[in-house]
């Protein structure tokens, strides 16, 4: 838009969020029950996936913990139980809130629904720094996995290390961020609600 010459009148809010409801979500939490925790992938599947990597995973993570994938296109991969299908409303807030942790495996992206969602009921996130999960939890977040500043051999181990931070401290933490980016968003909307009114007002006649 800056290259175009099209940024004077734009304005950048941060994605909407719902107020938090994690604290009422704790009995779901399959690491406070004695359950296996259970570590989902959820939405479609597309060419940034990083199957490798969730492969990788399978090999750490898949003798204490459930590996679901739910969503539409996946393939077959190795070590998760995958569920390739379109997954209605009701039933993806479901997986959403009976998830310990939600593993987004993208090697690159620029916002996810999917976080947004599992953030609104305080369900850890894990994911690489440098993405806009960045803004949900800090770049210094356990979280979050700087994926490019390790040598290979080892980004396996930071993904599995941040995940089993997730099954513990992370819904804390989670909480925690879930309620100051609803404040931060509910404030940034309600700021921008007021411009635009006030800029409506002044183009009106007389």
């Amino acid at each position: 838009m800056d290259a175009v010459g099209l940024t004077g009148g734009l304005a950048q809010v941060p994605h909407p969020m719902l107020p938090p409801a994690g604290a009422a979500k704790d009995a779901a939490f399959g690491g406070q029950s004695g359950k296996r925790p259970r570590v989902r992938v959820l939405g479609q599947y597309k060419a940034d996936r990083d199957i490798d990597l969730l492969e990788s995973l399978a090999g750490r993570l898949g003798p204490k913990c459930d590996l679901d994938i739910v969503g539409r296109g996946w393939p077959p991969v190795e070590g998760w139980h995958v569920d390739a299908r379109f997954v209605p409303e009701d039933e993806l807030e479901e997986l959403i809130v009976s998830s310990d942790t939600i593993v987004i495996p993208y090697k690159r992206f620029y916002q996810s629904g999917i976080a947004m969602r599992a953030l609104e009921h305080g369900v850890p996130i894990v994911g690489r720094i440098g993405t806009s999960l960045e803004k949900l939890y800090g770049p210094q977040s356990r979280l979050l996995v700087a994926a490019d500043h390790v040598l290979p051999g080892q980004e396996v181990e930071a993904w599995a290390a941040a995940i089993e931070y997730a099954m513990g401290q992370g819904r804390t933490e989670t909480v925690l961020a879930a309620k100051l980016f609803h404040e931060e968003a509910s404030e940034s909307w309600r700021a921008f609600g007021h411009r635009m009114l006030a800029e409506g007002s002044a183009r009106l006649p007389g």
